[in-house]
């Protein structure tokens, strides 16, 4: 490692998306910062480039298929992520929404293919930005990554340098496409660091399953990192350092040599029971995205999936999924995890432009809008294929559950279960009384639902609890808007007493009582969990070790010591630095994640 340069030694922060800690060179990727050309062209000219615009399109075609071949003879099981998202990017290429906007501002406004390629997809970025759920609005890199290619085609410009890589480096890029990854030795590689993306962005998923220390959502950080920087790169906490001191260095590989030690540990432990010290068990389950995640919950010790989402089912092809396709993704993620339970969640999407086939205007605000069960009760037909798919399959699987997102009332409630009858009905399916046997819940991620908790009570027979929404809808702030970001604080005092009031009243009426959203994976929050008699929580699966390790050291008695303390504080930044005091001083072994 070089000495210290003379130039500004910095820091800065993104989103841990993979653990780990990692040393190294900078390897800087394309920026993704194109200047696109734009310019007005003659009438004779525009069949030219309607022309070049669809061969650069059938040349990228041609580049991400001759790359899944490549993928698919290294062996279809180990790659099966990047094969899924290489499917996806060539279902975006072949999909005639964009190409087709595209060709019109061409031939309308008489200008280059360049600049109509790009008003398209701006229109596109902005309609998935205005939509709430945090993983449909993930999407819109997957769109970024393909058709950045075709815009790279139409300017003559090719970037291979990812082949290119003869050492062990920390990749660092705007972002990197699966057609990108798959050229990558990852014997060479040693982290990744974008300036877009979230845990849920495909680059992260990648970084996961190839077990490699990423940090994405780090602004600028091509504009400031040079090739060949010294960095050191900490996916726990999501800081980069860029020309660290010897000092620094030194720290670091110590950690690093710590850390490795630690989780190897924790690994070993994977399938123990989630129990405090003082016999109190918790279910531990993972949330996954699609069937191919499966793996990683084994991988981690999950006892069970808590929440399936089955988004991708409508996002990854041209037309709506089938009953049949419904049930054969049920079916066969409910074999594979038998008899642990499966909670599926049945579509969490907003009213938006994107699913094929579904027009629906321009809401004002997407996060109050037409979506979820809203959604649902209002697409009949929609929702009925794929309740019909879940029947079928919970009639083969009893560790089934069905999850209802985004309910506010006990009309929504009355109204699914009426269509769930219906459905039952229509499939004309004998012994009709074996439905009663199918769990079905509902999401409590709106304050509402909380505040109702006792008379959802009476409808359903679990609550799940969706922090990610609750904490947003509760505090009157979006998420996903970087301006009020910051305010997006899951010990805010009133959503700990929303849900504390749905864990205690859930346990009051007997009805079991979960946590899916982001909180129930981060373990500064676990004692106040643990202390509001929270039963199961379900998180990424890659969280599941060390929330167990944090369970096991605890005790109920001094959670709730810690709580009560809590509960006279009144911001959120005293509860914080409280909660981090404590775990400091009952892990100082983990301080490195409080």
């Amino acid at each position: 490692m070089a000495l210290e340069k003379s130039i500004k030694i910095s820091e800065v922060k993104g989103i841990g998306a993979s653990f780990g800690i990692t040393i190294g060179k900078a390897f800087l990727v394309d920026k993704g910062k194109l200047k696109i050309p734009k310019t007005k062209i003659h009438s004779d000219k525009v069949p030219i480039e309607v022309a070049k615009f669809y061969k650069c399109i059938d040349n990228v075609i041609e580049e991400i298929q001759q790359t899944k071949s490549k993928i698919e003879k290294k062996g279809k099981e180990l790659y099966k992520e990047e094969l899924l998202i290489i499917d996806m990017q060539l279902l975006l290429l072949n999909d005639s929404m964009i190409s087709k906007k595209t060709v019109e501002l061409i031939r309308d406004k008489k200008i280059n293919a360049e600049w109509a390629l790009n008003i398209s997809l701006d229109e596109i970025y902005k309609k998935f930005e205005n939509m709430d759920d945090y993983y449909i609005a993930e999407r819109q890199e997957d769109i970024k990554h393909v058709f950045r290619e075709v815009m790279n085609c139409l300017m003559g410009k090719r970037f291979n340098t990812l082949e290119e890589i003869k050492k062990p480096v920390i990749l660092i890029g705007h972002d990197f496409s699966p057609a990108e990854t798959i050229k990558m030795n990852f014997k060479k590689v040693k982290g990744f660091i974008t300036e877009v993306g979230s845990k849920t962005s495909h680059t992260a998923i990648i970084a996961r399953s190839q077990k490699i220390p990423s940090i994405v959502g780090v602004p600028n950080i091509t504009d400031i990192v040079n090739g060949g920087d010294d960095i050191i790169l900490d996916g726990y906490t999501g800081s980069v350092y860029i020309n660290p001191s010897y000092d620094t260095i030194n720290k670091f590989k110590a950690l690093e040599d710590q850390y490795h030690k630690f989780f190897a540990g924790l690994m070993r432990d994977k399938n123990r029971s989630a129990v405090t010290r003082d016999g109190y068990k918790v279910n531990i389950y993972g949330n996954i995205e699609m069937p191919q995640e499966l793996d990683a919950l084994f991988e981690y010790g999950g006892e069970g999936i808590g929440l399936f989402r089955t988004e991708y089912l409508y996002l990854s092809g041209n037309t709506l999924p089938t009953e049949e396709e419904h049930f054969k993704v049920y079916k066969s993620v409910a074999e594979k995890i038998y008899p642990r339970p499966l909670v599926i969640r049945t579509i969490d999407i907003g009213g938006d432009k994107f699913l094929p086939g579904y027009n629906e205007s321009d809401q004002l605000n997407p996060a109050m809008g037409l979506r979820a069960v809203r959604f649902c009760l209002k697409e009949l037909d929609i929702f009925k294929s794929q309740i019909k798919g879940l029947i079928r399959a919970t009639f083969l699987f009893d560790n089934i559950k069905i999850l209802i997102p985004m309910v506010s009332g006990i009309n929504e409630i009355i109204k699914v279960k009426e269509i769930i009858n219906l459905c039952h009905k229509e499939l004309n399916i004998d012994n009709r009384d074996k439905l009663k046997r199918v769990d079905i819940g509902v999401m409590v991620e709106i304050p509402s639902s909380a505040i109702l908790a006792d008379i959802f009570c009476q409808y359903v027979d679990f609550f799940s609890i969706g922090t990610n929404d609750l904490i947003q809808y509760t505090l009157a702030i979006d998420r996903l808007n970087k301006d009020v970001s910051y305010l997006y604080e899951p010990a805010h005092p009133g959503v700990l007493r929303l849900i504390e009031l749905t864990i205690k009243t859930a346990k009051k009426f007997n009805i079991p009582v979960a946590m899916c959203g982001e909180m129930a994976g981060e373990i500064m929050y676990i004692p106040i969990l643990l202390a509001m008699g929270i039963e199961s929580l379900s998180m990424n699966p890659a969280s599941i070790p060390l929330v167990k390790e944090i369970i096991c050291n605890l005790s109920l008695k001094e959670s709730k010591k810690i709580y009560n303390r809590i509960k006279k504080l009144h911001t959120c930044i005293e509860i914080e630095k409280f909660l981090k005091t404590e775990l400091n001083s009952k892990f100082p072994n983990l301080s490195f994640l409080f």
